[in-house]
């Protein structure tokens, strides 16, 4: 019996600090060949929530460029301010990193998003 697996998305669990601000690097080492704009990262209670702790769009969050082996948009970072990350509360989530362009859709990333509390 033969198989095929489309789904070729990677598990990241990710850690962070409620209002801290947030800031991830993820190098592809692929040419994404894919704008900033075109990327969402969606962070809900649950993978049926329909509200989200955070929803990440396009160029406001997104930077894609060169990695350091001069490879075409392989890097791509992430960034959240900490007002924002203020407004998060503290607690384990889920989230996906998408990439849709009206055409394709992609799930790159996928995984567990734990906030930790802050003191200050």
């Amino acid at each position: 019996m033969a198989k095929v697996n489309l789904d070729t998305a990677s598990r990241l669990d990710i850690v962070c600090r409620k209002g801290d601000s947030f800031s991830l690097s993820i190098n592809f080492n692929t040419e994404l060949s894919a704008t900033a704009s075109y990327w969402t990262m969606k962070v809900a209670e649950t993978d049926e929530s329909g509200d989200f702790a955070l929803n990440l769009n396009g160029i406001e969050n997104f930077r894609i460029e060169n990695n350091a082996n001069g490879v075409t948009n392989a890097l791509m970072n992430i960034t959240v301010p900490g007002a924002t990350m203020a407004g998060v509360t503290a607690g384990n989530y889920v989230y996906d990193l998408q990439f849709n362009n009206g055409v394709l859709v992609k799930t790159y990333l996928y995984g567990t998003f734990l906030v930790n509390e802050d003191v200050s």
